[in-house]
């Protein structure tokens, strides 16, 4: 009987691990300083680029994705509810990317793309990356459509969170 116990404990262990992986707890720490610097007079179609106005090279920075919703997400971002990178190269590479002013909002984006200056959010907004584009959204600019595949590409370079937390 005792070794029955046991097995069922370590079954269930083995179990509550497995799904922590793929569905960490998420516990917010930090505190919102949401950066406002928008880009004014622009008009639907502007290509602009959002983030050239945060300095990647002071402070430290670190960059994080949750995932909420599986179907706004492409499969090789599928298996993972937190993706980071805390790396200098790939954050500045964020300057550069390019999207497209809409002048509209999606309404049902429930992924999210946070931005973090010395452990204080600087940006949030939602997140799509799926089969039928990529773009953001956020309070300042409503959706903006991403080019080129560009947030992809950097995206792909984040690291998978391995802990059955996060502190965000």
């Amino acid at each position: 009987m005792k070794k029955l116990i046991i097995k069922i404990l370590t079954l269930s262990l083995i179990i509550m691990i497995v799904y922590l992986k793929f569905n960490p707890l998420m516990y917010e720490t930090s505190v919102d300083e949401i950066n406002s610097n928008i880009i004014k007079n622009i008009k639907k179609g502007d290509v602009i680029k959002p983030f050239e106005c945060f300095d990647f090279n002071n402070g430290k920075w670190r960059i994080g994705i949750i995932i909420h919703d599986r179907t706004d997400i492409k499969s090789i971002f599928y298996f993972n509810q937190f993706l980071y990178t805390e790396n200098p190269r790939i954050i500045n590479k964020f300057k550069n990317l390019q999207f497209i002013y809409k002048e509209s909002d999606v309404a049902t984006i429930e992924n999210e793309i946070i931005l973090y200056k010395n452990d204080r959010k600087i940006f949030r907004g939602k997140l799509i990356l799926d089969k039928n584009g990529e773009g953001i959204q956020n309070n300042s600019y409503g959706y903006l459509e991403g080019k080129g595949g560009e947030l992809t590409k950097v995206i792909k370079e984040f690291k998978s969170n391995l802990l059955p937390f996060v502190l965000i």
